[in-house]
């Protein structure tokens, strides 16, 4: 069976989902990339670039003319053919069915009151589905099937997907990490760019308000200097002044999944601008307590509030949840252990390899749990 993945860039969300569709049994796996590093501004890319070993065929369609014939004719040929961001031209023409792979593109409140953006959002997006051939949507984020939906399309044909960075899955984590009391250090954790949508303030709010209730506890807080960041350490300079808060501008992957290894909580704060949001996955899969916006594109997929996480929508639900780790700090072990389990045993790129390939096998009728990924959405 051959699988065909088209993308614009190689970024580590989307290369160990590759690593397992090609280490499936019978499956010939190989990547489209349609842009030349050189032309990526993208963190992520930098960071990754130039540390991946690849298992699997790369065919970059930028290179030559006859590089981009041969991405045509795979694209044509392949059994299972999933699109994400791309050059739109080499999907031209082409009559067949594809997963199309995105995350929702609409990430202000109210979006579809404006009668421009609600209008050109089919324009931009019809020319990737084509239902009648039964395209399907691999949603990265839990809204991208409102937002394709209130468009007309994948009605009905949306699954549950994400993106799977490797995190601490097979990791050696810390055995003295749980439990905790109100006397042991509990560590905060905070991963993401300053930016309003992404709300790190939340990070030290929590910070002074465990604190204000008896809670040792400690901040480390990993973010590039913005002037929303200056802000924040102005209004919580007592709190950096006593030490309380470790502060990094940047750190490669592995000393973020260190951080993350010996955290118990994580604050996963950002809104609707979060399209998926692959720190909350990876503190999962360190085995960390996450307090998460509903609003991001992630939380849907992966929490389930009070099992393998905290979700909330309102700031009287956030102060609900850290009220009650004040008063029981060790209930984290429960939802830190169960977030583990979650990501070790169901939602992972292998699973998610797995499922999408059976899923085709089965002539796109088999079902799969709801905690799994390519279950209905």
């Amino acid at each position: 069976m051959l699988v065909i993945l088209v993308t614009n860039s190689v970024l580590i969300h989307q290369y160990f989902l590759c690593k397992a569709l090609a280490e499936e049994p019978d499956i010939d796996f190989k990547l489209i990339v349609s842009e030349p590093p050189a032309n990526l501004n993208n963190q992520k890319a930098r960071l990754f670039g130039n540390s991946l070993n690849f298992n699997f065929d790369i065919i970059r369609s930028y290179d030559s003319n006859v590089e981009r014939t041969r991405a045509i004719e795979l694209i044509k040929q392949a059994d299972i053919c999933i699109v994400g961001a791309e050059d739109h031209s080499l999907l031209k023409g082409v009559k067949r069915p594809f997963f199309r792979y995105s995350e929702h593109f609409n990430k202000k409140n109210h979006w579809y009151l404006h009668p421009k953006t609600f209008l050109r959002s089919p324009k931009i997006y019809c020319r990737y589905h084509n239902e009648q051939q039964g395209s399907y949507l691999l949603c990265a984020s839990y809204y991208a099937k409102r937002d394709f939906n209130l468009c007309g399309l994948y009605r009905n044909h949306c699954l549950k997907f994400g993106y799977f960075p490797q995190g601490n899955i097979g990791n050696h984590l810390p055995s003295k990490k749980f439990p905790i009391n109100k006397l042991d250090e509990l560590k905060i954790v905070f991963v993401g760019r300053s930016i309003n949508w992404k709300h790190p303030d939340i990070s030290f709010y929590a910070l002074r308000k465990l604190r204000s209730q008896g809670v040792n506890c400690t901040l480390t807080f990993v973010s590039l200097p913005s002037k929303l960041r200056e802000r924040i350490f102005n209004k919580y300079k007592q709190e950096i002044d006593d030490g309380l808060v470790k502060i990094y501008d940047e750190l490669p992957p592995k000393d973020i999944m260190s951080i993350f290894a010996e955290s118990h909580l994580f604050i996963f704060s950002s809104d609707q601008g979060e399209g998926f949001g692959a720190t909350l996955y990876e503190a999962m899969t360190s085995k960390v307590a996450v307090i998460a916006n509903a609003k991001a594109g992630a939380t849907n997929l992966l929490v389930k509030d009070g099992e393998n996480g905290f979700v909330y929508k309102t700031k009287r639900q956030l102060d609900r949840i850290l009220d009650n780790i004040a008063k029981n700090p060790s209930m984290l072990e429960k939802v830190a252990s169960g977030a583990k389990k979650f990501t070790e045993e169901k939602y992972n790129a292998k699973v998610a390899a797995h499922n999408l390939v059976e899923f085709v096998k089965s002539g796109y009728t088999k079902s799969f749990p709801d905690d799994e990924p390519i279950s209905k959405l």
